[in-house]
């Protein structure tokens, strides 16, 4: 007697199959194209940046003016979050990490520091699940084809820590306008 046949004898069951999801399919075709396009937007991104770099020096003194007229901010935060790589969870309200690869509204030390000098951002989103989004790319609450958003962002909700934000944020637009005018002084030198 085989083994197979022991096995179905005693009642065993045959190993479980591993199911595989197929996360995306494309060709080379696709992969060309993708490049053509890809380089198309980086280029009119790179002719946008240094018409509106242009721009903005021809209109340097009116766009001072405009925010140094502007009203200060000041903001409630109630239960506001923030997620940091579980490294940084003994210093969560640091903004170091902006610094050392820039995001959507700062300016890191990964950019070139002499035509751009950097600038820190403390990220914080309203809800857990905008911070999410804000630092893997998707909502936790998104579920794809039976993964959840964390698997999705290949990461394990052990490997990042979130903290509960609440308090008053109150700033001035006079430092920035002090950096930017600099910046476009350099610039424009």
């Amino acid at each position: 007697m085989t083994n197979k046949e022991n096995n179905k004898r005693r009642g065993a069951t045959s190993p479980t199959k591993q199911t595989e999801i197929i996360l995306d399919q494309f060709s080379t075709a696709d992969l060309r194209a993708w490049q053509k396009a890809s380089d198309s937007i980086e280029e009119f991104h790179v002719r946008l940046y240094y018409h509106l770099e242009g721009l903005r020096n021809v209109h340097r003194r009116e766009i001072i003016k405009s925010l140094q007229s502007a009203t200060p901010i000041c903001e409630e935060l109630e239960r506001w979050v923030r997620i940091v790589d579980y490294k940084y969870s003994l210093k969560p309200l640091s903004a170091m990490g902006s610094l050392i690869s820039g995001g959507r509204f700062n300016i890191g030390n990964d950019i070139n520091p002499s035509a751009f000098p950097p600038f820190a951002a403390l990220y914080v989103a309203e809800n857990y699940s905008t911070a999410h989004a804000e630092k893997f790319g998707i909502p936790d609450t998104d579920e794809r084809d039976g993964l959840s958003g964390s698997e999705l962002a290949l990461r394990k909700p052990s490997s990042f820590t979130s903290v509960n934000i609440s308090g008053r944020v109150a700033t001035s637009l006079s430092f920035l306008i002090k950096m930017w005018a600099s910046r476009i002084a350099v610039i424009s030198k």
